[in-house]
């Protein structure tokens, strides 16, 4: 059977056998009809899971940097507070100072010392306690005045093993009518324990933190 360009069916058929291949192609070959509609889909979650996911970290990033001041702020007062504590407690260097106070207050309040001993030193994480073993006579108030004196005083100390007693040698002084031994602990700040604080304080801050000292 021959086909005619000019017979009307043949170039029906022809027509709709480029319709069909063009139809094909394009639900086949392109991504605007179904069969690619589950590749975009899947494409288009994971771009939304990834929005989603850097929306959250700048929010948060937005919400560090405007909490940065209260850090600050709340950090330059615990320094503060630590550099107030730190002031009661004297460092290794401060140590014969706080011994001639420790002395200078038994002569003030009368008493005599007959022995002035320190134990070995008990380091801990920030600070070291400097136990000091002493004997120590006078009259009874005397005792009671130096006693108060110690816990009046501005560094942290601690008085335990307290035993008072009648003094054996009050008749060659009558004055002398208590005998008292004890133990003062003196609590001293680690210099690298110092050392740190003001290291962490100055990489927070960006600068040098500024601290009284007596």
């Amino acid at each position: 059977m021959a086909f005619s360009l000019r017979d009307p069916k043949t170039l029906r058929l022809i027509v709709t056998g480029l319709l069909g291949g063009a139809a094909v192609y394009v639900f086949l070959a392109t991504s605007y009809l179904p069969v690619n509609y589950p590749v975009a889909a899947a494409k288009i979650k994971d771009l939304k899971a990834d929005y989603e996911k850097k929306s959250n970290d700048l929010a948060r990033a937005k919400q560090s940097v405007a909490d940065l001041p209260r850090f600050q702020a709340e950090f330059a007062a615990l320094h503060e507070r630590y550099e107030m504590a730190a002031e009661l407690l004297p460092t290794d260097k401060e140590m014969p100072g706080v011994l001639r106070r420790l002395t200078l207050a038994g002569q003030q309040c009368g008493i005599q010392f007959e022995s002035f001993r320190p134990d070995p030193e008990v380091r801990k994480d920030h600070y070291t306690e400097v136990p000091i073993q002493l004997k120590i006579v006078g009259g009874y108030h005397q005792v009671g005045q130096f006693l108060a004196e110690i816990a009046n005083m501005e560094r942290i100390m601690k008085v335990s093993n307290l035993q008072v007693n009648v003094n054996p040698k009050a008749q060659d002084d009558p004055e002398m009518t208590t005998s008292c031994d004890l133990m003062i602990t003196v609590y001293t700040l680690n210099p690298e324990g110092a050392a740190g604080a003001s290291t962490t304080t100055n990489a927070s801050t960006g600068g040098k933190a500024n601290g009284s000292s007596k």
